[in-house]
Parts: C-alpha cells; structure tokens; sequence
C-alpha cells in the first residue's frame, strides 16, 4: 500500500489489519513510484491498421487492443513514414525520415548491402537512457537484430525471441529483475507474430476461415504468387490468407492481454505511458501483390498508433494527419526529456498540436515517394518515371489515377513533395552490418534475401 491510510472513526481495527496485510506483502508491490513514468513501446511488426477492430474492422481481432485504445488515445490516420522493418524503425526510434537516415536507401539491386543505423541518428533509448531511464528491449531479431545498431542505448537488448508469447516472457522477466528502486523504465517489444509466414495457433488459427487451404501461408508461397503477378490465386485463396492473418492478430491480442495482466501485477503499468504502433501495414491482392512490396498505397503504410497513460487523453479518437516520426517527440515529453536536435517529428499531445500539419510523406528508399493529404495523395514512381494522383474522398481504394484528370492538382502536391526532398539533409552511414548464419536463417524465413519483396528489409 503507498498512499496513507485515513483512520475513521469506528474503522480503526479494520485500518490496522489493512496496515499488517499490506507490510506482508512482497517487496515488489512497494515500490516507490517513479517521478517521469514507465515507457512500453510495442511495434506489431506488419499490422496494417484497417485490420484491428477498434479501426472499424468487421472482424473481432482485437478486443484488447481495443480496450486499450478506449482507455486512451487511438490516432485514426497515423502513417508510415517508409516500408520496410529496417528503415521504419529507425524513422520510428529517430524520428528522421528515410531520405536523412539513408538506412536501406538503395537505387539498385547492387547497391545492396547490410547497414547499421548511423552514430548521427539519435535514438529514442539514448536520450531515455542519458535522463536516467532503465533501458530494455527484447526483439524477435531478423531485421531487428542487434547486428543492425538498434541495440545502442539499450541497457539490455534480446534480439532472440521467436514470436509474441516468447518476447512477452523474456521481456516481463528483465522487468522482474529490475531492482525496485523508483527507477523509470523504457522496455521496447516488437513482434514479427503477426508477419508472414501467417501461422497462428488454435483456436485462432481457424477462427477467421479454414485451418488449411488449397495454397500455403508460409513466405516462399507468398513471394512465388507475387513473382507470378498472382496467377492462379482465387477469391477463396485470398480469403484464406486473410482469415490466417487475422488470426495472428487475434493470437497477438490475446497474448498482450496476458502480458498487460502481468505487468499490472508488477505495479509497472499504473505508472506507465503504453504506445502500440507497426512499422507498416501488408498487402492481400488490392494493389496486385501479397506481402509488403514497398508500396505506398493505404494498405501499406496506414498503422495503428495507440497511446495511453499519465498525461494522455482517455476514450478519445484523434482524427490529424500524424506519423511513426511523430511517437519519440511525443515519449519524450511524457518522460519530461527533450527531443534531439533535428528530430522531425512533433509532441502529439503538446498544446496547440490540435492544428495538425499539412501532410505526411512517405518514401521507399529514392525509388517511391509519396505526399498524402486528408484529401489527396501523390505518389511519384522513379522506374519507369510516372505520377500516381488519388482523391481519397471520393475513392479511398486508391483504383483511379487522376494525374491525368487533375494535372494541376498533380502539380501542386508534386511541387510540394520536391520542396520537402530537398529541405532533407543527409547522414553519413557507417560500417556495414554482418549478419550471422542464424540470423540470415531467420531473415529468409521470413521471405528476405530474394523474390519480388526488397531483400534488404
């Protein structure tokens, strides 16, 4: 028990017994409350937004993380900033877009090769760390392997877990060995559960459709159909991807749940500021691939961003233009630190933020950028040159390319998307990475190192 107990009147005997329970229990329910709070980030690695209940899915895949958001903020239109789990990672532990941290800003198959974030691209951690944040991270390593640089900053950092059930328990067990000393803590988890190859266990395996069907979920699968421009993938084929993709979420949900009643337990979340997020979202057939292809379309890029804790609003939907560059300046001044020197992003819940900023943009490496507008998006191809214009008004799929139709409109947000190319600076990169033979194992396991998805992210 930390506050005080006020004795009234007729009630002293039961206060006293309040007192003695409370002195029996262990250690850890005494801990001292940290003055900044707590910090859980969690990144679903591939969790397209459109797809969690709480955004208006019809499917019921995610009845915790909708009672999270309803316990919080939910931001209705957050934003990639760049696909891929390498480069939106950094965009999202930086706030930095992938034109100023160049990780995996590749024009060629032979420009390839494995890179560590640069020393110039200040993380998230490393300020936590410097203000007196315990810093914790466990990962399900691939692309979010230690061999990449995001291990910097971080107190401990475990690269191997193997899907959400195992990173929730190696991360509550660094939580339960912290010392219970008011120390603020940022732990970090992210998850490739929800990632193909879409394997989830019973029930959630066959609570959305069929357990099996007539074509595999697995990665290699994906990346042949791609490969084909699926020929040969039926309507009853995509239905059966979807259903075991929403089962993974579904599976996630459920395992947060238990992860979330764990930490209540170990009086961490009371005190603490929660962010849910993806790195980008997956394709099922809408723009002619499966998987995540670096496209810039809705599918891939829109995310969930839910934020709950002390100093955020409770049962409330944000409707602005927000971004992954947006979720460190925001964590940040939750815990009272100050963001990095050229930090993009902005405090989403400072005052005044309400005004929101004009548009996001988003990028795949210098091959595909994009602008989007509340009410239109650009996107500009490089090979073969050509400019994609939406009204998402009035055609949200994203089927009718009105560059053509709009050429002024087209002008406009093209001129736009240049002027914010060129206010970018750009990092000097560092050593290359070298993934080990576990690691390499891992990423192809995955559907990386070859097929039609970029084989550096």
């Amino acid at each position: 028990m930390r506050g005080r107990v006020l004795i009234r009147a007729g009630a002293a005997a039961a206060c006293l017994l309040i007192l003695v329970v409370a002195a029996c229990r262990p250690a850890r329910e005494r801990a001292p409350v940290p003055a900044p709070p707590h910090i859980l980030l969690i990144s679903l690695d591939a969790c397209r937004a459109d797809r969690l209940s709480c955004y208006g899915y019809e499917r019921p895949t995610s009845p915790f993380l909708d009672t999270l958001a309803s316990r919080g903020t939910r931001f209705a239109l957050a934003f990639a900033n760049t696909q891929g789990t390498v480069p939106s990672h950094t965009t999202l532990l930086t706030s930095l877009p992938q034109e100023t941290h160049r990780m995996f800003h590749f024009r060629t198959e032979e420009e390839k090769r494995w890179q560590k974030v640069p020393d110039g691209a200040v993380m998230l951690q490393e300020l936590l760390r410097a203000r007196g944040y315990r810093t914790l991270a466990v990962t399900d390593g691939g692309h979010m392997a230690r061999v990449f640089g995001y291990d910097r900053g971080f107190d401990d950092y475990r690269d191997g877990a193997t899907g959400v059930e195992s990173g929730t328990r190696k991360l509550l067990g660094l939580i339960r060995a912290l010392p219970r000393d008011g120390t603020p803590v940022f732990a970090f988890l992210h998850t490739y559960e929800i990632h193909s190859p879409y394997d989830p266990p019973e029930p959630e395996r066959s609570l959305f459709g069929p357990s099996e069907g007539r074509i595999g979920a697995d990665s290699g699968t994906l990346l042949a159909l791609n490969e084909a421009g699926l020929a040969g993938l039926s309507p009853q084929d995509l239905e059966f991807l979807r259903g075991r993709y929403d089962g993974g979420i579904r599976f996630t949900d459920r395992v947060l749940e238990g992860f979330f009643r764990e930490l209540e337990a170990e009086g961490f979340l009371p005190h603490a500021v929660v962010a849910v997020t993806a790195d980008h979202g997956e394709e099922f057939g809408e723009h002619g691939g499966l998987l995540h292809r670096g496209m810039l379309y809705e599918e891939s890029i829109r995310v969930p961003l839910i934020l709950l804790g002390p100093g955020v609003a409770a049962g409330r939907v944000e409707g602005r233009l927000v971004s992954l560059m947006d979720v460190a300046p925001t964590l940040l001044a939750l815990a009272g630190v100050p963001a990095a020197p050229g930090m993009r992003g902005r405090d989403l819940l400072a005052r005044g933020a309400d005004a929101g900023e004009e548009a996001v943009f988003t990028q795949y490496g210098p091959l595909r950028y994009g602008i989007r507008t509340r009410d239109w998006k650009l996107i500009r191809n490089a090979t073969p040159p050509s400019l994609e214009l939406y009204d998402l008004r009035r055609d949200p799929g994203e089927r009718m390319n009105m560059a053509e139709v709009r050429p002024a409109q087209a002008r406009e947000l093209a001129r736009k998307l240049e002027r914010w190319r060129a206010a970018q600076p750009a990092l000097a990169q560092q050593g290359a990475a070298a993934p080990d033979e576990e690691q390499i194992r891992r990423l192809k396991g995955l559907g990386y190192l070859g097929g039609d998805r970029d084989s550096a992210q």
